[in-house]
């Protein structure tokens, strides 16, 4: 009992830090869903210092990044936190695996994104299991950024599929959502917007923010549709579903995408407002990066208006800003808006030079880091050795398709022998038999003519064929040989001894027998002496 008592106060300090750094994750994924950023950081930066490169707290910080697209900071975060995370944490290394495939698809870095996927799906423990949708789900994301919309689909159902056997209608609403988003960028608004009623039909009551999002897909099908009335409908009923909940971070979101749209729609003043309202409330809430947003949709709004001069300043003002705060994916798409303004404004030199600049971000952020590539020897030497193993089962499948082929055959040829065998002792036996039937024929036709002999005056010798009796019986095809040996055989001399006095072989004197016993109709020489001879 003593002992006992040691080892939990031994194991109390461990169990103590558990709690503690599962109560700081938990309270920092607070932080980062109510949209504070910094807080988060900060308080994830405090609890590092106090337990130094954790990698639980390494993880919850790289996601607080993620979250807010600080997506170079993420990776390096992430990668931190892989490499101080214990071998045997399989699960936690395939779910960060898929984090940095996210970070990376934020940087629009595709290839690398699928890479780190596709690693994240080879450590994955679980199949299937919530990671493994997400996986899923995460691979037809990288098709749809890729524009190949099929195999996007083909995935998003596979993700639906198993949401189905789980039975989570919230992940159901939530991958029917997806879903409807492809067939939206297919063109196909209405297939669309029938997914997204599905996905909204499945949305729990209480589920307002979800809906709204929801509702602002139904919008953003009619804005590619050109149904600008439409999509106004569906884009105001999504803020006010925020405005129900006090949900100012989703209200504020809802009125920037507003503002976006009715930019490109030629309508400025209701922009300006959407833009306005929104900048008020991002104010409000203190969120800086979110206020660079709203600065670069100004910036589009003047673009949109023909003041390509305004636009471009505000544009580089917001690119100086996000290369400070490290915001990669706000970078890329700020240069891309100022490509397309250069572009308008007829400057096609400066619009090659960002364009070339563009060009050079993507090109660094899909550069390999040294621990994908560590990933990515380990992944293909596991790949090589599945690959030698099912090399080596194939080549066992066919030594052992080979015996028995060979067994089969060598069976095939023992039966053939068998019959053969068989068939060749049932012949001969059946050609001795005959051979002894004629002999005992032959014996006893000598036998009968011996008797009759004895019992007879007549001697053998003196038998003499009637030749004239066999011409009246009609008997005349006999030819002089056969007459001649028909002589000799009335008068019991064997088929040897007929043989020897006409010099023929044996087999030949048997041979006119048969032929001479055919055409007299009888089948003995005894009958054949009875019928046709005579006595000198």
């Amino acid at each position: 009992m003593k002992n006992f008592s040691l080892l939990v106060l031994s194991l109390l300090p461990w169990t103590l830090l558990s709690q503690n750094i599962s109560e700081t994750i938990t309270y920092s994924e607070t932080l980062i869903e109510n949209g504070d950023y910094d807080s988060a950081h900060q308080y994830l930066h405090d609890q590092l210092l106090e337990f130094p490169n954790h990698y639980l707290l390494l993880a919850a910080k790289g996601e607080a990044y993620l979250a807010n697209y600080e997506s170079t900071d993420a990776i390096l975060t992430f990668e931190e936190a892989i490499a101080a995370a214990p071998d045997t944490a399989q699960f936690f290394r395939a779910k960060h695996y898929l984090n940095l495939a996210l970070a990376y698809f934020d940087l629009l870095a595709h290839r690398e994104s699928l890479d780190w996927t596709n690693l994240a799906q080879e450590t994955c423990p679980n199949r299937p299991s919530i990671l493994w949708n997400d996986i899923m789900y995460n691979k037809a994301l990288q098709f749809s950024a890729l524009n190949q919309w099929d195999s996007s689909l083909h995935y998003f159902k596979k993700v639906y599929e198993l949401d189905l056997l789980r039975g989570d209608s919230s992940a159901i609403a939530l991958t029917l959502s997806a879903i409807g988003g492809q067939y939206m960028y297919k063109n196909e608004g209405e297939l669309a917007r029938d997914f997204y009623r599905q996905s909204l039909a499945l949305r729990f009551p209480k589920d307002i923010r979800g809906k709204a999002k929801t509702i602002n897909n139904i919008g953003m099908t009619f804005i590619f549709e050109k149904s600008y009335d439409s999509a106004k409908l569906y884009l105001e009923k999504s803020y006010h579903l925020h405005e129900s909940i006090s949900d100012t971070i989703g209200m504020a979101t809802r009125l920037l995408n507003l503002g976006d749209n009715f930019s490109r729609w030629k309508k400025f003043e209701e922009a300006k407002s959407y833009l306005d309202l929104s900048e008020k409330y991002f104010t409000q809430m203190g969120l800086k990066r979110h206020l660079m947003y709203v600065q670069v949709s100004r910036a589009i709004w003047h673009k949109e208006k023909g003041a390509y001069k305004t636009a471009l300043k505000i544009f580089e003002e917001q690119l100086e800003a996000t290369r400070s705060a490290g915001m990669s994916r706000q970078e890329s798409r700020i240069i891309k808006q100022m490509v397309e303004t250069y572009q308008q404004a007829g400057l096609y030199q400066e619009a090659f030079e960002f364009q070339k600049g563009l060009n050079e971000i993507r090109a660094q952020a899909e550069k390999e880091s040294p621990l994908l590539k560590l990933k990515e020897i380990e992944m293909t030497n596991r790949i090589d050795q599945k690959q030698k193993e099912l090399n080596l089962l194939a080549r066992n499948k066919e030594l052992e398709l080979a015996n028995e082929r060979s067994s089969k055959i060598f069976l095939f040829v023992v039966i053939g022998l068998l019959l053969i065998g068989f068939v060749l002792f049932f012949w001969m036996n059946r050609q001795k038999n005959k051979v002894r039937q004629q002999l005992l024929e032959t014996e006893i036709d000598t036998l009968r003519l011996r008797i009759s002999n004895i019992v007879s005056d007549v001697k053998l010798d003196q038998i003499q064929l009637d030749v004239d009796r066999l011409k009246n019986q009609g008997h005349n095809t006999l030819t002089d040989r056969e007459v001649e040996i028909l002589q000799l055989a009335i008068t019991n001399k064997s088929n040897q001894e007929i043989a020897d006095d006409i010099f023929l072989s044996v087999n030949t004197v048997k041979y006119h027998l048969k032929n001479i016993y055919a055409k007299l109709g009888v089948s003995t020489r005894l009958e054949a002496r009875e019928a046709f001879s005579q006595t000198n």
